[in-house]
C-alpha cells in the first residue's frame, strides 16, 4: 500500500470511529401527567448533540414549564434557551437524562391564581425605596401556570421581570408611586393589583453632614406627623382623629425604661458605639438598610449649623430648617407633631420633639432628643417612655 493509501485508510477509520462507534446517551421525555399532554424529541444522542424537544398540551390544558424532576421543584437549566417555551433546543449531556414537562388544566389555574399574604399586605401598605440605591421587591404570585407580569406607573429607574414578577433597579426620583401590576397566565387567566412604592431622598444641610429624610417615619408628606415611638420601639403608633392612642406610652410598656447604658449594651439594645442597634432602630427597621436614627451630635449640628424658621405648611405648624452658604438652597420641614403621653397626643402644633439614637447616660430613664417651639429649639434628655416621631438620616457625618 502506498503512503497516500495508508493516510486515506487512517482518515476513513477515524471518521468511522467518530460516527459509528461514538457513545450515545438516552434522552427520556416524560409529562408529569400523561393525560394532560405529550412530548416528542426523546431518543439516543451523542454528547453535545443539539436536540429539539417539544411539549404539546391536550385540549383544556396548557404547558407550564420544563423541569429536572417529577415534583417540578427544580426547573431545567435555562442557559441557552427559554424554559417557558414548549419547543426548545438543548445540548445532549454526557449521561442518560430525563426531562419532565408540566401541564396544568385551565380551570385549575383559574382557581389557584392569586396573591400571597405578603403581597396582599403590601397592596395595602407600601414598599420603601431610596433614590439612587439598589431596590428589589419580589411579588408573591400564586399560579400553577406560566405567568407574564407587567407593571404601569413604576418609579423611573425600576423595572419588573416579566416571568418572575421581581421589581428591581435604582429609583431616580423621590415620590409616592402607585403602580398597577397585571398578571396574565398561559391559561388565559388574569389579575390586577396595586403596589405602592415610596421613594425617599436625603437632603444634605452642611458639608460633611448626613442626608436628612424629607418625611417622618410613617408619613407620606413632609407635613404629616407619621408614627410615634417610645425610645427603642420599632413598631410605631398612630393617634386617632381625636388625638388618642390605643397604645399607652407608660413606663410599664417600655422595655428600655430603668435600664442603664451598660445594661442596654449587655441586652443588645445598643451597639459598641452606644447607639441603638439596627434591629432596635426604627428608621432602619421601617425604611431598610442605609437609613437610621440621627445621633445626638447630628441633632446638635442641625441646631447650630442651620437656620430655623417657624412656619406653616399645608396648615401644619413646624419649622423649616435651612442649610447655610453652599447649602442655603437645601431645607427640610419638621412638623410640630407633639408627643405621646399615656394614651394622649399632647402639644401637637405647638411642640416638635424628635428622638435621637443615643441614651442619656446621666439619667437611667432618658434618651437625647430634639425639642423646638415657635421661639425655641434645643437638644435635651427626655423620658424614654414618651411617644415621639423619628426623622431618619442616611450616610454618616464625616
Amino acid at each position: 500500500m502506498t503512503s497516500t493509501g495508508r493516510i486515506a485508510f487512517a482518515v476513513a477509520a477515524a471518521l468511522v470511529a467518530s460516527t459509528s462507534w461514538a457513545k450515545n446517551y438516552t434522552l427520556t421525555l416524560k409529562p408529569v401527567k400523561s393525560s394532560y399532554g405529550t412530548m416528542v424529541g426523546g431518543g439516543k444522542y451523542a454528547k453535545g448533540k443539539k436536540v429539539t424537544i417539544k411539549a404539546k398540551a391536550k385540549s383544556g390544558y396548557v404547558f407550564a414549564g420544563w423541569f429536572q424532576d417529577k415534583g417540578c421543584s427544580k426547573a431545567l437549566d435555562p442557559a441557552g434557551y427559554d424554559n417557558r417555551k414548549p419547543a426548545v433546543k438543548i445540548k445532549m449531556p454526557s449521561k442518560d437524562t430525563t426531562i419532565y414537562a408540566k401541564f396544568v388544566s385551565k380551570s385549575e389555574d383559574k382557581k389557584m391564581l392569586g396573591l400571597s399574604s405578603a403581597t396582599k399586605k403590601l397592596a395595602k401598605t407600601a414598599a420603601n425605596a431610596t433614590v439612587g440605591t439598589k431596590f428589589k421587591l419580589k411579588l408573591g404570585i400564586n399560579s400553577c401556570s406560566l405567568v407574564t407580569v407587567t407593571a404601569k406607573g413604576l418609579p423611573k429607574g425600576l423595572a419588573i421581570d416579566k416571568s418572575s414578577g421581581v421589581i428591581s433597579g435604582k429609583p431616580k426620583k423621590a415620590g409616592v408611586f402607585k403602580a398597577t401590576v397585571t398578571v396574565k397566565t398561559a391559561a388565559g387567566n388574569k389579575i390586577e393589583f396595586k403596589v405602592k412604592i415610596v421613594v425617599r431622598d436625603g437632603v444634605q444641610l452642611w458639608e460633611g453632614g448626613p442626608y436628612w429624610a424629607e418625611t417622618n417615619i410613617g408619613a407620606d408628606n413632609p407635613w404629616d406627623y407619621g408614627l410615634y415611638f417610645w425610645w427603642g420601639d420599632t413598631k410605631g403608633h398612630s393617634p386617632s382623629s381625636a388625638g388618642e392612642f390605643s397604645f399607652n406610652f407608660d413606663e410599664n410598656n417600655v422595655y428600655t425604661y430603668w435600664k442603664s447604658v451598660s445594661e442596654l449594651q449587655r441586652a443588645g439594645w445598643l451597639t459598641s458605639d452606644g447607639v441603638l442597634a439596627p434591629k432596635h432602630d426604627a428608621a432602619h427597621v421601617h425604611w431598610g438598610s442605609g437609613w437610621r436614627m440621627p445621633t445626638y451630635q447630628e441633632l446638635d449640628d442641625l441646631l447650630n449649623k442651620c437656620d430655623w424658621t417657624w412656619t406653616t405648611q399645608n396648615g401644619v405648624n413646624g419649622c423649616v430648617v435651612w442649610g447655610r452658604g453652599a447649602y442655603a438652597a437645601n431645607s427640610i420641614f419638621l412638623p410640630a407633631a407633639g408627643n405621646g403621653d399615656g394614651t394622649s397626643l399632647d402639644d401637637a402644633g405647638s411642640f416638635g420633639l424628635y428622638w435621637s439614637s443615643v441614651p442619656d447616660s446621666d439619667y437611667i430613664n432618658h434618651a437625647w432628643y430634639l425639642l423646638f417651639t415657635s421661639s425655641y429649639h434645643d437638644t435635651d434628655g427626655s423620658g424614654r417612655r414618651g411617644g415621639q416621631p423619628v426623622r431618619p438620616v442616611q450616610g454618616f457625618t464625616e
